[in-house]
C-alpha cells in the first residue's frame, strides 16, 4: 500500500514538473552549447550596415592645338601646354540598411505546434500571429560594395571647328627655264598656282581674328548701334549664341574642359571593438582618386564609429538584478542603441550623423508565460528587431 502512494507521489511529482516546463522554448544559438532532441524553427535578429556613398568630380583639361600662340594673338597666359586630371569629393553621404546578424541566430523549440511566425526573404522575424505585415522591400536589402566609372567616355578629335575659312592657300611659284633665242640662252621665269596647307599659326591667326569678331559684333548689339534692332527675347538669344560660339573658339587656345560625376560606395559594419577608433574607409588623392590601397600621392579618408549611451540606464538596471536568470527565454528582440558616424579628411570633417544600431543596443527575450496561455501577436521592427507592437 504504501509503495502505491509513493509511485503516484513520484507520477504527481514528474507530473507538475513537466507542466511547469513551457510548451515553447527560445535558445540563442551564437553562445549556446545546448544538445537538442528535435529540430525546430531558426531565426534571425537585424544588425545594422553603413553604406557610405562618395560622390565624386572628375575633370579632364584638353590643351588647345593653338596653346603656344595664346599669348602673342589674344595676349592670354598660363593656358594648359599637356593633358591635366584632377577629382575632388563633392558629397558624401551615409545611410543605415539591415542584414540578418550572424551573432544574433536563434533556434525556437515547441512541444506543441508552432505559432504564426512570419519571416522576410532573409530569414528576419517579421511577427508572431500577424496576418498584415509589411513585405520587405528591395531597398532594405545590404548593397554590395560597387564603384560607378563615368558612362561618357573621351574620344578624339576633341577640336573639329578650327577656322571659318578653308585650310588651303594659293601660292605663287616661280621656277625659271633657260631657251635659246637668237643663239643665246635666256632665263625666262615660269609661273605655277600651287595650292598647299596653311601653317598651324597662320590658322591660329584666323581664329584670333574670328574670335576679336565676336566680340565686336557682341558689343554693338549691346550698345544698340545697328539700324535694325531685335527685340529683347532675339538680342538675349543671338548675344548667348555668340557668347557659346566665342568659348568654342577660345578653347582652341586654352582648352576643353570635360567634367563627370560618378559615385563610390563603401560598406561598414560597427562593432563594438571597433568603437572610437579611427577606421580608414579608403584612400584619396586629386591625381588619382579613391584607391582601396596607399598610393605615394593618396592620403587617408576616416571613419569614426562612437557609440552613444542609448539603453546605458536599462542595461546597468539588468545588472543589478543578482537573481535574474531566467531558466527559459521566449521570443529575443532588442532595443536598438545609437552611435555617432564620423567622417573626416585629415582634421576636417566630412559627415557627422547620429543613427539607430541594433547591434549596440540590448538583446532581451519575452517572457515565457506569455505564450503558456495565450498566443499573443507581436509585430518586429524589420530594420532594427525591436519589438513595435503585442497584442
Amino acid at each position: 500500500m504504501k509503495k502505491t502512494i509513493l509511485v503516484f507521489i513520484i507520477l504527481g511529482l514528474l507530473s507538475f514538473l513537466w507542466s511547469c516546463k513551457p510548451s515553447m522554448e527560445v535558445i540563442h544559438i551564437s553562445n549556446s552549447d545546448e544538445q537538442i532532441k528535435c529540430n525546430g524553427i531558426i531565426y534571425h535578429l537585424p544588425r545594422t550596415v553603413f553604406e557610405v556613398e562618395v560622390e565624386l568630380n572628375y575633370e579632364v583639361l584638353i590643351p588647345g592645338p593653338f596653346n603656344k600662340y595664346a599669348n602673342k594673338y589674344l595676349s592670354i597666359t598660363s593656358v594648359p601646354f599637356q593633358e591635366e586630371e584632377s577629382y575632388s569629393i563633392d558629397e558624401i553621404k551615409v545611410s543605415s540598411l539591415s542584414e540578418p546578424d550572424p551573432d544574433a541566430a536563434f533556434l525556437i523549440k515547441s512541444k506543441k505546434s508552432f505559432p504564426q511566425i512570419s519571416f522576410s526573404n532573409r530569414n528576419l522575424i517579421q511577427g508572431v500571429n500577424i496576418d498584415d505585415f509589411v513585405t520587405e522591400s528591395p531597398a532594405e536589402f545590404l548593397h554590395e560594395k560597387s564603384t560607378c566609372i563615368p558612362n561618357d567616355e573621351l574620344t578624339e578629335p576633341f577640336f573639329t571647328d578650327l577656322s571659318v575659312k578653308r585650310n588651303f592657300i594659293n601660292m605663287l611659284d616661280t621656277t625659271y627655264k633657260v631657251i635659246e633665242i637668237d643663239s643665246v640662252y635666256q632665263k625666262i621665269p615660269v609661273y605655277n598656282n600651287v595650292i598647299t596647307s596653311k601653317e598651324l599659326e597662320q590658322k591660329a591667326e584666323e581664329a584670333a581674328n574670328y574670335i576679336i569678331k565676336i566680340r565686336k559684333r557682341r558689343f554693338k548689339l549691346e550698345a544698340g548701334m545697328y539700324e535694325v534692332f531685335p527685340d529683347g527675347r532675339a538680342l538675349k538669344q543671338m548675344l548667348k549664341e555668340l557668347d557659346e560660339l566665342e568659348q568654342e573658339y577660345l578653347s582652341l587656345f586654352v582648352g576643353k574642359k570635360y567634367v563627370f560625376d560618378y559615385s563610390y560606395k563603401e560598406t561598414f559594419v560597427p562593432e563594438k571593438q571597433l568603437e572610437k577608433k579611427d577606421i580608414i574607409l579608403f584612400w584619396f588623392s586629386e591625381e588619382e582618386g579613391i584607391s582601396k590601397n596607399e598610393t605615394a600621392l593618396s592620403r587617408p579618408i576616416y571613419l569614426n564609429c562612437e557609440a552613444l549611451p542609448q539603453t546605458k540606464t536599462v542595461e546597468s538596471f539588468y545588472k543589478q538584478q543578482n537573481e535574474y536568470k531566467p531558466k527559459y527565454n521566449g521570443l529575443y528582440y532588442r532595443i536598438p542603441g545609437k552611435c555617432r558616424i564620423i567622417i573626416k579628411d585629415g582634421e576636417y570633417i566630412m559627415s557627422n550623423d547620429i543613427f539607430d544600431v541594433a547591434q549596440f543596443g540590448l538583446l532581451n527575450s519575452l517572457p515565457i508565460n506569455m505564450f503558456k496561455k495565450s498566443s499573443p501577436s507581436i509585430l518586429y521592427d524589420i530594420n532594427s528587431g525591436s519589438i513595435i507592437n503585442i497584442q
